[in-house]
């Protein structure tokens, strides 16, 4: 891997309305329900059999439930459940944020973010940064147990478990991830267990569903009275970035940029084949209009997983390496 280049940007006006466009209602859907599904879909996890509905997005067909049951006997279950909630709970997270939604809230709207050791207003900053020590606890979690919880769920759930945190991560490179490294020995654990690495090239679909009560419960629905996680590994990807990745051999070169307002996290996990993608990037994470970008060249495979799509709905283009 080598650095070729690294070059300054002014963004000016454009942050500050890139970095608001998460608009009041969005941000209440995620703190309201958002966070608090993905945290009932975890206990539901770790305390009931969930089959995985692969579902092939391109043809609209179901491919057969993977089942594989919950083992219970693994002697530390009875302390990761007890733990899960000690780190992860989100009740006090979602408590302070709620009243600052409404529209006759008169106080300011500042809320300190742990992981980021920084202090912003929930409406400056897009919400993935503002639920940022959420998600990443959820790495803290899965990191300390990981052992355990491979032996639980099975490689499958636990890559895919980790590729959803991953990809909602405002600020994947933060402070205590600077410090412990979690992430980075997540990765190195995943590479090392084959299910649990294939379980990196599956999206979990999220869904709502207010009027069915076993969703309303457990964050999942059922099918034959099995509930099931439904995932799909098939991208619509207008650009053709996952195209062109797979068509390279693993000891063709790659050029990747990444983009950041402080020089200090140019060498981080998150890197782009799109410099429209790293544009985006630098906009929403920049404070003053001012971000670098830098690019480098490696090997295909230096590259642990590609995250690249297209929603045809906003024609919003992603990807990330």
């Amino acid at each position: 891997m080598k650095k070729t280049k690294l070059v300054k940007f002014a963004c000016g006006d454009l942050v500050s309305s890139i970095g608001k466009v998460d608009s009041a209602r969005i941000t209440e859907m995620w703190i309201t329900k958002n966070i608090p599904n993905l945290y009932k879909q975890w206990n539901t996890k770790l305390r009931h059999d969930l089959s995985i509905l692969n579902h092939d997005v391109d043809k609209g067909t179901p491919n057969p439930l993977i089942r594989r049951p919950l083992n219970k006997n693994n002697k530390n279950y009875k302390k990761i459940l007890k733990d899960y909630i000690r780190i992860c709970d989100p009740t006090d997270h979602i408590n302070l944020i709620k009243p600052m939604l409404k529209d006759d809230y008169k106080g300011n709207r500042d809320v300190y973010i742990e992981s980021l050791d920084k202090t912003y207003d929930i409406f400056e900053k897009e919400r993935h940064i503002i639920s940022n020590d959420f998600m990443y606890n959820h790495i803290i979690f899965l990191n300390k147990w990981k052992e355990d919880l491979l032996d639980i769920w099975g490689g499958l759930k636990f890559g895919i478990s980790f590729q959803l945190l991953y990809t909602h991560l405002g600020i994947i490179l933060n402070k205590i991830e600077k410090q412990n490294g979690h992430i980075v020995e997540l990765m190195r654990f995943l590479k090392g267990n084959k299910k649990s690495f294939e379980g990196l090239q599956f999206e979990e679909l999220g869904f709502q569903d207010d009027f069915n009560p076993l969703w309303m419960k457990y964050g999942y629905r059922s099918f034959n009275g099995e509930m099931f996680m439904e995932v799909t590994k098939q991208y619509d990807d207008a650009l053709g970035y996952k195209k062109t990745f797979d068509e390279l051999n693993d000891d063709d070169d790659l050029t990747i940029y990444r983009s950041v307002a402080n020089l200090d996290y140019i060498m981080g996990t998150s890197w782009s084949m799109s410099k429209d993608t790293c544009y985006d990037w630098g906009a929403r994470r920049s404070d003053n209009g001012i971000f670098h970008m830098g690019e480098i060249t490696i090997k295909k495979s230096d590259v642990f997983f590609l995250n690249s799509w297209t929603n045809n709905d906003t024609i919003d283009h992603y990807c990330e390496v």
